[in-house]
C-alpha cells in the first residue's frame, strides 16, 4: 500500500530556501489577488500559509518517483496544485479550471512564481485529453462526484488524492468500495474541523504491490 507518514509539523522539510520563498510568494499572491476575487474567504487571510499552502502540501508524500503528471481538478486558486508544483518541480502539474477569471489568476500565478512545470487548462475536466498519474481534488465535490470527474483522465492504476471534509465517515468508504473504488486514509486532518486525506483507485485496476 501507499503509506504516508503522519507528520504535519514537517511539511517544509527537504525544501530549499528558494522553494520556501516561492511558497511565501504564493501566500502573498493569494492575499493580494485571490481573496479580493472571492476565491478564498477573507476570514482565512490571517492563516493563509497554514490553512491553505501547508494544507495543500499534505499531498506531497502521495507523489511517487514514477509520477510525472498531476492533474489538479477544479483548481480554483491553485490549491493544492501550485504548492505541490513548487515542492515537486520534477512533476508536471496541470491546473484544470473551467471558470475564466480563475483560470486567468492561475496563469498570472504561474508567471509570477516562475513555474515552468505547470500548465493551465481552461475548460471542464471532461475536455482534458492527457492521462494523469495522479489527480487531486480539494474543496471540489462529494467523494463519488470527485472520483467520477477524475477517473476518465487517470491512467490505468492511477489514483485520486481527495481532501475530504471533516464529515468523512466509514460509510462513505464503504459506499465507494461497493462501486469497486478502493480507499485509504493516508493522512489525518491537522487541526480540528479538518478532514483526512483519502487516496482512491479502481479496485478492478489495482496499483502495483508496493
Amino acid at each position: 500500500m501507499f503509506h504516508v507518514k503522519h507528520d504535519y509539523s514537517a511539511q517544509l522539510e527537504g525544501l530549499s530556501e528558494d522553494q520556501i520563498a516561492r511558497l511565501r510568494a504564493l501566500e502573498d499572491l493569494l492575499r493580494r489577488r485571490a481573496i479580493p476575487l472571492g476565491m478564498i474567504a477573507r476570514a482565512d487571510g490571517s492563516s493563509l500559509f497554514d490553512r491553505h499552502v501547508l494544507d495543500s502540501l499534505r499531498a506531497r508524500r502521495c507523489l511517487g518517483p514514477d509520477d510525472h503528471l498531476l492533474a489538479d481538478i477544479g483548481s480554483g486558486a491553485g490549491l493544492p496544485g501550485l504548492p505541490l508544483a513548487i515542492a515537486r518541480p520534477d512533476v508536471h502539474v496541470a491546473l484544470i479550471e473551467q471558470r475564466g477569471k480563475r483560470a486567468a489568476f492561475l496563469e498570472l500565478a504561474v508567471e509570477e512564481l516562475g513555474l515552468s512545470s505547470v500548465s493551465v487548462f481552461t475548460g471542464p475536466v471532461e475536455q482534458y485529453r492527457r492521462e494523469a498519474d495522479v489527480a487531486c481534488a480539494r474543496a471540489l465535490a462529494p467523494p463519488q462526484v470527485a472520483w467520477n470527474l477524475a477517473a476518465p483522465i487517470l491512467r490505468p492504476g492511477g489514483r485520486l488524492v481527495y481532501f475530504a471534509g471533516a464529515s468523512w465517515a466509514s460509510s462513505e468508504a464503504q459506499e465507494l468500495t461497493g462501486r469497486r473504488i478502493s480507499t485509504e486514509i493516508v493522512a489525518q486532518g491537522r487541526v480540528a474541523g479538518e478532514g483526512p486525506l483519502v487516496m482512491m483507485w479502481r479496485t478492478a485496476e489495482p496499483r502495483d504491490e508496493e
